[in-house]
């Protein structure tokens, strides 16, 4: 498992600890009398990375709690949201048509389509299942708001495929859907489960959206600029996709007069021309600068509500999508 934080540090260790325990929660929701289902969550349980979500939660939690008394039900939900995070990949896999994640062969392509659907539906319905038995009727209905906006920003991104006129308002909007609201319910869930105030609760659930954002536009400019072996699945698959990004997006804004002229290079495949465009424009450059105001926007409201070594070490976290 990568790390997000020094493993020699005492908050390092403990995150580490706990990490631990929510994937032993995942193995234990996940297991199941049928031996198929199980070779098939294990195999799907190694595309966990660095498991940024769980650690949010769990960061969250710790940053505002008085005591462990509910680290069980702690533990469920970073499981919880680890759970819904692994079926969405399973299913982006499928809607990618991709044939790796993490450098490893995807479930659809080593199983087949259908397999790959009911695998992340199996995932999906575990964590339902979880979720509940938490016995907090707040959280499954969270729960159930968090996943239906997910799946109304695939949807509709899915509906801008070939969209070069994407504006950046309705990038932002499929984002936030699909990407940051997970991110910022792991963060919800955690200030609340720690008895955060509703002004914490809602500054925490701001940090989350904004370094979801913040975490998607990354991705689009890795998948743009890295090249397959660095990031583990095939890049530039966003363009193969047909899916506009933030670098595009505001190249066309700002060369209206060139619209044509990019369609038909995106339409013919001519993804290194598209690039190379992009790459000369200064686009690329401001998408990542957009990341970092991101990032110290999502870093001040936290220390506004909650200034503490936990938070820090989360603006300290935060600052990590800066890097290359």
């Amino acid at each position: 498992m990568d790390r997000l934080l020094n493993q020699s540090t005492e908050l390092g260790a403990w995150i580490e600890s706990e990490l631990t325990q929510v994937v032993n929660v995942i193995q234990s929701t996940l297991h199941n009398d049928s031996c198929a289902v199980n070779d098939l969550c294990a195999q799907v349980l190694r595309y966990q990375g660095k498991m940024l979500r769980p650690s949010l939660l769990l960061l969250s939690w710790k940053a505002l709690c008085i005591d462990d008394s509910n680290i069980e039900d702690v533990r469920r939900a970073a499981a919880v949201f680890e759970l819904i995070h692994l079926a969405t990949l399973v299913h982006d896999d499928v809607l990618d048509e991709a044939a790796l994640r993490r450098g490893g062969q995807t479930i659809s392509y080593l199983q087949g389509n259908e397999t790959a659907v009911m695998l992340g539906d199996y995932l999906l319905s575990s964590a339902y299942h979880l979720c509940s038995t938490i016995g907090n009727p707040e959280l499954n209905i969270l729960l159930g708001e968090i996943t239906t906006t997910v799946c109304s920003g695939e949807i509709t991104q899915l509906t801008h495929r070939d969209n070069l006129k994407l504006t950046q308002e309705e990038y932002y909007t499929i984002i936030k859907n699909k990407t940051a609201v997970l991110i910022a319910g792991c963060c919800l869930v955690g200030a609340t489960l720690g008895g955060g105030t509703t002004s914490q609760i809602e500054a925490l659930g701001g940090f989350g959206e904004r370094l979801g954002v913040a975490f998607q536009v990354r991705d689009d400019l890795l998948d743009l600029v890295c090249s397959t072996s660095t990031i583990g699945k095939p890049s530039q698959r966003d363009f193969e996709k047909g899916k506009p990004t933030l670098p595009l997006i505001l190249y066309l804004n700002n060369h209206e007069d060139q619209y044509e002229t990019v369609c038909q290079e995106f339409e013919s495949g001519s993804f290194h021309e598209v690039y190379e465009r992009l790459s000369h424009s200064g686009c690329i450059e401001r998408s990542s600068q957009y990341i970092k105001s991101l990032v110290s926007e999502a870093q001040s409201m936290l220390r506004l509500a909650v200034l503490n070594n936990v938070s820090e070490q989360m603006c300290d976290l935060a600052e990590h999508l800066n890097s290359p």
